[in-house]
Parts: structure tokens; sequence; C-alpha cells
């Protein structure tokens, strides 16, 4: 008779062998799952083992398949088996990491993996914080937090309504929309967010940028942060660095790169060097659960400045079975956490880091290949992102004979692709394809344009 650990055994052994003859996506109502849910009225219990099979049968059916290797859309890619067990090793012992002394072994493990990345960023040792955060929209606003405690001190006693003179943030029109987000709830509003224009490379404008902030100067306000996108989501942009962190130190200004997606690329030498200018930043996002395969979720904190971290969340708390500053609950946003580390820590010290490096250098090769592909058939590639984001256009989706939004709604119905589209200026709505699964091959990224070239003929007939 098998146990639900065989149960479960059998459906994470046969998950990913099964991928490629799985249909991507299956187009589904919600009424239709909320249907199939009603059975689960918990007024009786049910068998683990049934329970377990069934819910793997309704992921199954109704999910996108991220880990398929024609998943081209965001960044989300295929899990290594090592990142699959550290998740259900974590949700075994449920480590609690708000002290040390309740979960050591999980705290050194986290602090371990974060002294090897930050190493890798360029920050010195031992002058750096960093943290594991729940992605990296957290990760980002761990920054902003700790970049006004070290820029703007009395912001947080006083709080925003005490400041004379309103801190200003900047970032490109590429940037990332969780800064949106991030700036009306640590209360700076809207209106201290200056997001400026692109130049032809989709990168930040830095004359526009310098102009605005003396602009900003002149009209009484304090520029405080700037934010380098490593790695945009539209086009894979990645800023002028290096001339970023000049301007942030001529201005007296905090610099954070979120380099979220590809900050994963500090490992490979061949590269590092897009990166760039990254080790001169005051701050630093990446998150493990894009380009280092692992579950989401998983971000990453980095920082020179571990006093702001202190001035920022240090808070004392009675019952807890340490006061000390430096416990995690007293340097994060986060009190109660879980061990998000592990799973890095896991795949890193199980695949080795020449695996990992030579995964991605792979993935850049493969959307090259791509890139080849497209432009071999007549397609327009409108970007030039050296991390393996590709956005392309056709002559006819110029035209107006066919929407890019059509075109990647047909293919996904043939079940076999998943792309995403995105409007770029001066070029509309494009198609935008990603290589984020390990499974991904050449063969799969051919059989791609050729049905994105049936869709084209299918439709002119």
């Amino acid at each position: 008779m098998k146990t639900t650990w065989n149960v479960l055994e059998e459906i994470v052994r046969a998950y990913p062998g099964g991928l490629s003859s799985a249909s991507i996506s299956n187009q589904v109502a919600p009424e239709v799952i909320r249907e199939s849910l009603k059975k689960y009225d918990f007024g009786k219990p049910l068998p683990l083992d049934l329970l377990t099979q069934e819910v793997s049968d309704l992921f199954s059916k109704w999910s996108l398949h991220v880990s398929h290797p024609g998943y081209l859309g965001l960044f989300i890619p295929a899990t290594t088996e090592a990142s699959v067990v550290a998740d259900a090793l974590v949700a075994l012992y449920n480590p609690q990491l708000a002290v040390w002394s309740h979960a050591p072994a999980a705290n050194e493990i986290e602090s371990h993996v974060l002294k090897y990345i930050s190493g890798k960023i360029g920050y010195p040792e031992p002058e750096t914080f960093s943290n594991f955060t729940s992605g990296g929209s957290e990760a980002n606003h761990t920054a902003l937090l700790v970049a006004l405690a070290k820029q703007v001190p009395a912001y947080v006693n006083e709080g925003v309504c005490s400041l004379e003179r309103r801190p200003m943030v900047y970032m490109s029109v590429a940037g990332h929309n969780s800064f949106d987000k991030i700036v009306k709830n640590i209360g700076l509003g809207l209106k201290s967010l200056r997001k400026i224009e692109t130049d032809d490379t989709w990168r930040i404008n830095l004359a526009t940028l310098e102009s605005q902030i003396e602009s900003d100067i002149s009209a009484g306000f304090r520029p405080a942060v700037i934010i380098g996108t490593a790695g945009t989501t539209a086009s894979g942009a990645i800023d002028s660095l290096p001339e970023l962190a000049a301007l942030a130190k001529k201005y007296n200004m905090w610099f954070h790169v979120d380099a979220a997606w590809a900050g994963a690329a500090v490992l490979s030498k061949a590269l590092r060097h897009h990166l760039s200018g990254i080790e001169l930043s005051d701050s630093v996002t990446i998150d493990a659960h894009k380009w280092f395969s692992v579950a989401m979720g998983a971000g990453m904190f980095f920082t020179r400045h571990p006093e702001a971290v202190q001035v920022a969340f240090g808070i004392p708390a009675v019952y807890m079975p340490s006061q000390a500053q430096t416990e995690p609950y007293a340097t994060t946003l986060q009190w109660s956490r879980r061990c998000i580390g592990l799973k890095l820590f896991m795949t890193l010290a199980e695949k080795g880091e020449e695996a990992l490096i030579a995964q991605m250098e792979y993935q850049c090769k493969l959307t090259g290949h791509l890139r080849d592909r497209l432009t071999a058939s007549g397609w327009k590639i409108v970007n030039d992102s050296p991390v393996g984001v590709l956005n392309f256009t056709h002559p006819q989706v110029l035209s107006g004979l066919i929407s890019a939004d059509d075109l990647r709604n047909r293919l996904e119905l043939g079940g076999e692709f998943w792309l995403s589209t995105v409007p770029l200026p001066r070029h509309g709505k494009v198609l935008r394809a990603c290589v984020t699964s390990f499974h991904t091959t050449e063969e799969h990224l051919d059989r791609v344009v050729e049905q994105l070239n049936d869709q084209l003929t299918n439709y002119s007939l």
C-alpha cells in the first residue's frame, strides 16, 4: 500500500520528465475551478495520500507550467531538485529565524551563502550587511528604508511630516514598478519618485537625470536616492552603473542597484563586466528565485552600511529571547521568518558554481540562437540585452495586419509555448522572449520560430 510520501515522491520524480509532452497551459474560467473545489467542504477528514494526489492533479491541470521548456515568459525559472528538497526540509523543521538562538544552523547557513554572493558583488567584508527576503520587492523596500535612515536620519523618529525638504528618489521609466508601491507605503508619496526617460538603448538617460536633480535642488527638494536597474523587466537593459555611482557621489545620494534578475551574473567571468559598477553601490537587490533557479520566493538584500540597517529596523522587544540589535527581527522588515536561503545554499552546494555559471551562459547563448533564427525569418529585433531578454516584432505587426497580442495568444493555444508582450517606446507592443527554464534547448527555439511563422502565414490566408 502506498503511503503519502510514496505518492509525493512519485509526483516530484515524474513532473520534470512529463513537461515536454504536456500542454504548457490550459484555458479555464474561474468558475470551473471553483466548482471543482466545492467537494472540499472541510466537513470530514480526507486521507492525505488521496488529497496529495488530487491537489497535484489540480495544479497539473490548471497551471501555467513555468518549468516547461517552452516557457519563454517572465523571470520564473524551472526549479532545481535541491531547491524542492530544501523547501521540504524547511517545512519539516520549521525554523524561526527571528532570533539566532532559535535557529542557529538555519541562520548560519543563510549567512554563509549571503557572504559568498556579497563577495561576488565586490562588497568588502566584514563592513556589509545582507539578508534574505520574500523577493525583490521586499529587498527594494528594505533598500529605501535603509537609504532614508542614512540620508535623512530625522525620518526614522519624526516621520516625513517633520522634513523641511522632500526626499526625492530617481529611477528610469523602465525600472520596476515595485518602487511605486514602496514610495507610497513608506510615506514619501508618488510625487517623490522621479521617473527619468531612457535613451535609445532603454537605459536611463544620464543627462536628463542630472538635469532633474539640479532642478529639484533649485526647487528646495532633497535628492536622496538614485536607483540603477540591472536588467529591466521589459527589455533586459542594464543602466550605466559607474556613471550613476559617480552622480550619486557628486550629489551625496544613496545609490541602489535593482539587479533582481541579472544580478546573478556576478558569478560569471564572461558576464560580470556587464554589471561593472555594481560594486560601487550602497545597496543591491538580487532574486535567487530568478536566474539561480530556486523556488519562489527568495530575494536578497545587500548593503555596505550595516549601521544604517540598525537605525532603520532596530527595536526592543522584551518578550524576545535576545535583545541584541543584530538579531534578524531587529535588522529586517520581517519578524517571524522562514529559512528562505536553504534552497540557494543547497542548489549551490549540490551543483557547484561552475554548473550554475555554465547554465546562465548557455541561456544567453540560446537567446542569441533565437535572435539569429528570428532575424533569418524576417523578424525585427528591437533591443540589445546582454543577459537573455529578446524583444522582437514583424513587418506585419508594424503594419497593423496582426497584433503582437494576437500572435502571442495564438501561439499559446498551440500548447507548446508561452511568450509575453510589452509596450516599448518607438515600437509599440512587441513580443518578448526570455529563456528561463534549464530544460529549454535550441530545438525548442527552432520550433517556436516555426510556429510564429506559421501563425503569420495562416493569418494572411
